[in-house]
């Protein structure tokens, strides 16, 4: 892969992003308001008279009506009653249109109940606040002339009444459906927005704990957002204590998140004032619960929200003068956006306690959310800056892992020729000496000499366990081995084993002993065999004293076959690096003196991973180690008959084409088919091979095999074959090879020619003619 750096994004244009903004706020402020447009305007009703109770004297007032800026409580209950004069009675449903007027409420036309209902020997007032309202009038409760509408109402904060205003049903119903999408709909929407934005910011921190900003950032977003969609969608006198003081804790608590969030915003997260502000706000959130349940929870607000809003200003302060580091263009709107949080902060204050008039909005619910934006956007702003210089180091370590990536593909290929160049190498002499000490030990009978010549064998004994090795780390890395699953039976796979490995454990003194059993497992015969033979193998190797049980077992539907010994055991850090290539044994030696190459457990976990069965290693250093090898369980079945031993002179009669061009393994293989019995005609070259073809008639070769190597000069065994059957006719052929190179393991897997991979005992050859000849038509 090749990374790129990555470009920059371009600077944030804040003017052009601000006017989308507010093109969009005009857009949706239009789908609102909607069509507003008024026929035949209804009567503004703007004078009243004013009475705290019932028979009490009453006051003329002109509405909209503050309580409280004509000195009276800011809650409590009130009666006005209001006159006005029809020429005719209507025909049509007329329609009351009250935009401030409390949900406690009870009103009256002309004696009759219009809407709603007050309990007159009710205490203290409940929850209560002013809302837009709607009410129909039938024609039949107006009269011609003189008419009197009576409104009680019942506030427990910003007590008053705004205008009245009464006439045809529909087009009030317009005017107060936009008063409601102003009143409700458009903050709850600004809000739930809000929720999702600071859910965002939350989780993000979630993920992130070093997001402290942005974690505290977004709960107080989270927080004022619900606590202001709740405000408007379930706000009413039965929510009753909870809800009064989740109200009330929820708002200290934000002013607390809040001034606690600027002081990070402003690098002073250690400041003394983050003290103070928890040393504040907590007493004041339990102060809320006590005054909840006595209702005195608006007589605790007037108190406390001044000091709330004094406490959160100094860090709105710091901020302030901290966004001097920022762009002048970024500086004026967060500056902007402080000053709008005091502003409004202050207003919905004021607005609270009556100071101002019944008609205006709260400010809080609708600019909150703009101006967290701007924090939100400044934080996000710093997160992207962060995360361009991540992104741009990214692209550099990219760059840097690129080209040693390549570096260690290019060495790992050079390692990868030499050792195939080396591993061909080193099999050929290793070929010729393992065939002619076979030679020579069937014509040497004296002790002393034969006990040398067993010696020498051996040796070259091990060097071909070593390359043997090699080459099966090869063919598992290459793929070229495909598993053929059957039945196996275990006695079987442990007979080979004990043939194999007694001699070297009664060498060492060691008992080797493997249980009998009649189970059997699915599973591929070589493979199998392999991996068994080598943890058997290593087992004997570095076991000192005691010995080396092998047994198998049944658990359900698998068969787990373990593999324990009393050797020096594994420390539990070098459990899975054994298995790794060229890992040998925590440097113990074997009983020739040597450590291998310390491929054998990395050939296991290779063809057990390609079988699909479980491997598992529990081992102690002093005691011991026990390999367990789970496979599935499967049928027993009659084992193949064991083939007779073969005669002294098994290739009698047989001609055979040899073609290598070592000369001293072509001499070494000629002399043992020839001590075999056959007649062999041996070549050097695909060459020479041709020039011999060429004197019989084609489609006879006068051969009945034949045995090549693959890698020949200027040719390959493949080829020649494949002059022999071009010429002759199909006949039975073998390939010899010492290579080890996935890419010509792969070629030869799929050639479906039989392989037999150097170095090979005389045994093993002999094996493999015979298995050729019997397949062949």
């Amino acid at each position: 892969m090749i990374a790129h750096r990555l470009p920059l994004p371009a600077p944030f244009d804040w003017p052009r992003h601000l006017l989308r903004c507010a093109a969009f706020f005009i857009g949706l402020m239009g789908l609102l308001l909607g069509s507003a447009a008024v026929a035949n305007p209804p009567l503004a009703l703007t004078q009243a008279h004013f009475s705290p109770r019932p028979g009490a004297p009453e006051q003329a007032v002109e509405l909209p009506d503050t309580w409280a800026q004509r000195g009276l409580p800011n809650r409590g209950a009130g009666i006005y009653r209001i006159v006005f004069e029809l020429p005719v009675v209507p025909q049509q449903v007329w329609a009351l249109r009250i935009d401030r007027l409390a949900d406690q409420h009870e009103i009256r036309l002309n004696g009759a109940l219009l809407s709603g209902r007050i309990d007159p020997e009710a205490g203290k007032p409940p929850l209560s606040r002013a809302t837009p309202t709607w009410i129909p009038v039938a024609p039949q409760m107006l009269r011609s002339g003189h008419n009197e509408l009576q409104i009680s109402v019942r506030y427990s904060t910003r007590a008053g009444l705004s205008p009245v205003w009464i006439g045809p049903a529909g087009p009030l119903w317009d005017d107060s459906l936009l008063e409601q999408r102003l009143e409700f709909l458009l903050p709850v929407m600004l809000n739930c927005g809000g929720s999702a934005l600071g859910l965002f910011m939350v989780l993000l921190w979630w993920r992130r704990r070093s997001e402290v900003l942005i974690g505290t950032f977004g709960l107080v977003w989270l927080l004022i957002s619900l606590r202001s969609t709740a405000y408007f969608t379930i706000y009413s006198a039965q929510q009753g204590i909870v809800f009064d003081a989740f109200m009330y804790i929820s708002q200290i608590l934000s002013a607390l998140l809040l001034g606690m969030a600027s002081l990070i915003l402003a690098d002073r997260a250690r400041h003394w004032w983050r003290r103070l502000l928890i040393g504040l706000a907590v007493p004041l959130m339990l102060l809320g619960i006590p005054a909840a349940a006595l209702g005195e929870v608006d007589t605790l607000r007037t108190f406390t929200y001044p000091l709330v809003l004094g406490a959160v200003i100094p860090p709105l302060v710091m901020v302030a003068i901290s966004a001097r580091r920022l762009q002048s263009r970024a500086r004026l709107l967060m500056l902007t956006a402080l000053l709008t949080l005091v502003v409004t902060a202050a207003h919905d204050y004021l607005g609270w306690r009556g100071e101002l008039s019944v008609m205006s909005r709260y400010w809080m619910p609708l600019m909150l959310p703009l101006v967290f934006s701007v924090f939100a956007w400044t934080l996000m702003q710093r997160m992207v800056n962060a995360l361009e210089q991540v992104e741009q180091l990214n692209s550099d370590l990219e760059l840097r892992v690129a080209e040693r990536t390549r570096a260690l593909e290019q060495a790992n290929l050079t390692k990868t020729r030499f050792l195939a160049a080396a591993s061909h190498d080193l099999r050929q002499p290793v070929v010729a000496i393992g065939i002619l000490i076979d030679l020579l030990r069937e014509h040497i009978q004296v002790p002393a000499q034969r006990r040398m010549i067993d010696r020498v064998n051996d040796a070259v004994a091990s060097m071909e366990a070593l390359l043997k090795g090699l080459l099966d780390l090869s063919r598992l890395e290459a793929g070229t081995v495909q598993p053929r699953f059957e039945s196996i039976e275990l006695q079987t796979l442990f007979d080979a084993i004990a043939a194999h490995v007694n001699e070297a454990a009664h060498q060492k003194g060691l008992k080797l002993r493997l249980r009998p059993t009649r189970l059997a497992v699915r599973s591929d015969r070589v493979l199998l065999e392999q991996i068994v033979r080598n943890l058997v193998s290593n087992a004997v190797r570095y076991t000192e004293r005691g010995g080396v049980l092998v047994a198998a077992r049944q658990r359900g539907d698998r068969v787990v076959l373990q593999v324990w010994d009393s050797g020096h055991g594994i420390a539990a850090d070098q459990q899975e690096r054994i298995f790794d290539e060229f890992v040998q044994g925590a440097g113990r030696r074997n009983a020739e003196g040597n450590l291998g190459l310390g491929l054998g457990l990395a050939i296991v976990r290779r063809a057990v991973q390609l079988l699909g069965h479980r491997l598992s290693l529990r081992s102690q250093p002093g005691r011991g180690s026990c390999f367990a090898l789970g496979m599935d369980a499967a049928q027993a079945r009659p084992g193949a008959l064991r083939a007779a031993p073969s005669a002294a002179r098994p290739l009698q009669d047989w001609r055979l084409a040899l073609v290598d061009d070592d000369d001293q393994v072509r001499a070494a293989l000629a002399a043992r088919l020839a001590a075999w019995g056959a007649e062999v005609e041996s070549h050097a070259s695909l060459t020479g091979f041709r020039q011999w073809l060429a004197r019989h008639p084609r489609g006879r070769s006068g051969v009945d095999f034949l045995i090549t190597d693959q890698r020949l000069i200027g040719a390959t065994g493949l080829e020649v074959i494949e002059a022999l059957h071009s010429y002759a006719g199909p006949v039975p052929a073998l390939v010899i090879t010492g290579d080890t190179a996935p890419a010509d393991l792969a070629l030869l897997a799929n050639s479906g020619v039989t392989v037999l991979h150097k170095p090979f005992r005389a045994e093993v050859l002999l094996a493999a003619i015979m298995q050729v000849r019997r397949a062949a038509p």
